[in-house]
């Protein structure tokens, strides 16, 4: 494997790493490496260096540092700090001089600034959320070069990731539905722009502080009328969370971004992905299961949410929900009907996935409840009144800053 190409694999297997508990992430990292010494200790390296709680010791490889910017102008922006990084970037806080406002400056880290395809995901990026007018995605205000290396400033927000308020505390079911809710809207705006985003993750779902769902990270978000960028056998995203056809080497759908929201709207819930310890080869790929009903491990989740969650984590894409559309308006039937509680609710263990066997009479029984009436299992639910962003209680994300990625 080609040593760019390791880096590449060394934070997809990273990502998926961190999204089980530390005791496990070394069986973990050993399994999705497999057998690939230098890549598992390439692995290993960006654990201890991004997460500081990780008790592995340095690898060899390090990503070199990105130049400490406090203090220097880029352009028109003055830099104020280091708001936060991921695996590829770096986000700094900046003042714009000009008309006197907060932004954020992404960078690439200085290993993918020198690389030809980094930079133009990086650019990708810019485009695809420039073209996206919704308040659910961060406004891009600019593009250019500081010191030859690319930058995009964008919308400062202010919040915390999913990911980093799972690290603090659990959800409240009707909580985490809601953001799940929010996300899914910003997800049939974008798909129906033409734009798949293809890395829909706890990292890239933030909450703002006044209660707002924002989605992060269109740097590897694919057109769908870009035949260049639909190649199969390319595989994006972030393990854990990306759909079985990708894995399987297909294109990602709009449907692809549909099962990692419900990966993330599980792992709300219970704070543990739907296969968590399943047995997986090095691809990521996990056998024909389904994931243990919500209901059954956290106590007073209904069953209604074990249907919405089991269609769109349906491993059979004909059987998941066909749009974003669909995906929101059943959420939104869950909000409405469903007894959500507005308490953080603890799993009781982690799951247990089960056996793929035959379901649509009990799905169609199930989502029959929510309305109140049979229905076919393709009909919307009703349309219910749902409580803007933010009214709904408890915050959501502040700042690890996986606005990078």
């Amino acid at each position: 494997m080609h040593e760019r190409e390791r880096h590449q694999r060394a934070f997809e297997v990273f990502d998926g790493a961190i999204a089980v508990p530390e005791a496990e992430r070394g069986a973990f990292v050993t399994q999705a490496c497999g057998g690939d010494a230098d890549l598992e200790k390439d692995v290993l390296s960006l654990l201890k260096h991004h997460v500081p709680e990780s008790k592995y010791e340095n690898a060899p490889w390090q990503p070199e540092e990105p130049k400490d910017l406090t203090g220097a102008m880029v352009d028109r922006y003055r830099v104020l700090g280091l708001e936060g990084r991921g695996g590829m970037a770096v986000v700094w806080k900046a003042e714009d001089h000009v008309l006197g406002r907060k932004v954020a400056i992404k960078f690439l880290l200085p290993v993918y600034a020198r690389q030809a395809l980094p930079r133009r995901r990086f650019l990708r990026e810019a485009r695809a959320a420039s073209s996206l007018a919704h308040p659910g995605i961060a406004t891009v205000y600019d593009v250019g070069e500081h010191e030859g290396e690319p930058y995009i400033a964008m919308q400062f927000v202010e919040g915390r990731t999913v990911r980093q308020r799972l690290k603090e505390q659990p959800y409240a079911p009707a909580e985490a539905v809601r953001v799940a809710l929010h996300t899914a809207r910003v997800l049939q705006h974008a798909h129906a722009e033409g734009i798949i985003h293809r890395d829909v993750s706890p990292s890239n779902i933030m909450v703002t502080n006044d209660g707002a769902i924002i989605v992060l990270d269109f740097g590897i978000a694919l057109r769908t009328s870009d035949s260049r960028l639909s190649r199969t056998g390319d595989l994006m995203g972030t393990m854990g969370y990306m759909a079985p056809e990708v894995l399987t080497g297909s294109s990602a759908t709009a449907q692809s971004d549909i099962y990692s929201l419900g990966v993330v709207l599980y792992q709300m819930l219970t704070r543990y992905v739907p296969f968590h310890g399943t047995q997986s080869g090095p691809d990521g790929r996990v056998p024909d299961l389904l994931p243990e009903p919500v209901s059954r491990i956290v106590p007073g989740v209904p069953k209604e949410v074990d249907v919405v969650l089991e269609k769109a984590l349906a491993r059979d894409i004909a059987a998941r929900y066909t749009s974003a559309k669909k995906f929101a308006e059943d959420l939104e039937g869950l909000l409405r009907v469903a007894s959500l509680p507005h308490y953080p609710r603890v799993a009781s263990r982690p799951p247990k996935p089960r056996q793929v066997g035959g379901t649509s009479a009990r799905i169609r029984g199930m989502l029959s409840r929510l309305t109140g009436k049979s229905r076919p299992p393709s009909q919307p639910l009703a349309q219910p009144q749902v409580r803007p962003p933010g009214e709904s209680p408890g915050g959501d994300p502040p700042p690890d800053v996986d606005f990078l990625t």
